[in-house]
C-alpha cells in the first residue's frame, strides 16, 4: 500500500467519522481528528427505552399513551376487557374486531305482543292488478283514519264499468285514476290477515316488517 493510498483511506475516515458524529447531533465543521473525542463526549445519550400497559377508558374518547419524560416507548400492550367477548355484544356488532353473537330478549305481555306491526302493516303497490276480493270485514288503519272492511272490485265491462279499491265506502283507488291520496296506500290492521284477503295483499302490496331480527320476544302472562 502506497504512502499516497494510505493518506486518502484516512482523510476518508476522517471524513466518514465527522459525518456520522454530527448525523447523531455534534458539530463538527473540520475534520480535525483531535475534535472528535470531545464532539462525542458532548452527544447526547440514547433515551431509556421502557414498555406500557395500559387498561383504556374510552369513556371520554380516545386513550391516548406516551412516553415518560426522559424516555422512549418500544412497546405498549392494551389489555383487553375481560367482558369483551361475543356473548356480551347484540349479533353482528363489531366491537374492536369482537363481534356479537347476543340475541335480545324483550319480555311482552301477550297485548303488547299483539300489538306489534308484524303482518299488520302493509304499503300496496302503486298498480293493483285485476283481482278482485269481496268485502272483507276487518279493522284497519290508513290516512288516519278507522275502517271495518275493505274490497277490490274489477269489472270493466260491467254497466257502467267499476274498477275501484274501496276503504269502508271510501273509494280510494281507481284503475283509471290511480290512488285519489298517497297515503291510502299504507294500511294497518288490528290483526294480521289471512285468507283471500292476505293472498290479495301478497300480490299487491309489500309487507312492513315490525319485527327487530336480532330480538326474542317472550310472551310473559299476568302483567
Amino acid at each position: 500500500m502506497s504512502i499516497a493510498s494510505e493518506i486518502a483511506r484516512l482523510q476518508q475516515a476522517k471524513a466518514d467519522l465527522k459525518a456520522a458524529i454530527n448525523s447523531k447531533g455534534g458539530n463538527i465543521t473540520t475534520e480535525r481528528i483531535d475534535q472528535f473525542a470531545s464532539e462525542v463526549t458532548a452527544l447526547p445519550s440514547p433515551k431509556e427505552e421502557e414498555t406500557k400497559t395500559v387498561t383504556p377508558n374510552f369513556a371520554n374518547g380516545n386513550e391516548v399513551v406516551t412516553p415518560t419524560s426522559g424516555k422512549v416507548l418500544t412497546q405498549v400492550t392494551v389489555v383487553k376487557d375481560s367482558d369483551l367477548v361475543p356473548e356480551n355484544i347484540v349479533k353482528g356488532v363489531n366491537i374492536f374486531g369482537v363481534v356479537g353473537t347476543v340475541e335480545t330478549v324483550v319480555e311482552l305481555t301477550q297485548a303488547q305482543y299483539d300489538a306489534l306491526p308484524e303482518g299488520k302493516t302493509w304499503v300496496i303497490n302503486e298498480t293493483l292488478n285485476h283481482e278482485s276480493i269481496q268485502p272483507t270485514n276487518i279493522s284497519f288503519t290508513s290516512n288516519g283514519l278507522p275502517y271495518t272492511y275493505l274490497s277490490r272490485v274489477y269489472s270493466p265491462d260491467g254497466n257502467p264499468p267499476y274498477k275501484v279499491l274501496k276503504y269502508g265506502w271510501t273509494n280510494v283507488y281507481d284503475d283509471d285514476d290511480g290512488w285519489t291520496n298517497e297515503a291510502y296506500r299504507t294500511i294497518t290492521f288490528e290483526t294480521s290477515p289471512t285468507g283471500e284477503l292476505l293472498a290479495w295483499l301478497e300480490a299487491n302490496a309489500v309487507l312492513q316488517d315490525g319485527y327487530d331480527d336480532n330480538t326474542y320476544y317472550l310472551i310473559v302472562e299476568g302483567r
